[in-house]
């Protein structure tokens, strides 16, 4: 199911362009195309997002600013082991 911001788009641009089914079939796929691959470039960026944090033991938001605040005070041997 899309979101809502893209179906008002969708309906936007339908009111926009008139009544060419051809155009309008071409928009959808290219919208749909548009979207599917910035849903997956986000999966990934999540999925990645997921692993470091299992790599530098981030349970919880508390850990990340403990690691922030020690990277700006040098104490970096937590965020920079590999």
């Amino acid at each position: 199911m899309l979101n809502n911001q893209l179906t008002l788009q969708v309906r936007l641009i339908y009111s926009i362009m008139g009544s060419a089914p051809g155009r309008r079939s071409e928009l959808i796929k290219d919208a749909l195309m548009a979207y599917l691959r910035d849903r997956i470039a986000w999966d990934q960026i999540f999925t990645a997002g997921a692993g470091a944090a299992k790599k530098l033991g981030i349970k919880n938001e508390k850990d990340v600013y403990k690691i922030v605040e020690e990277y700006k005070h040098g104490e970096n041997s937590t965020a920079g082991s590999s």
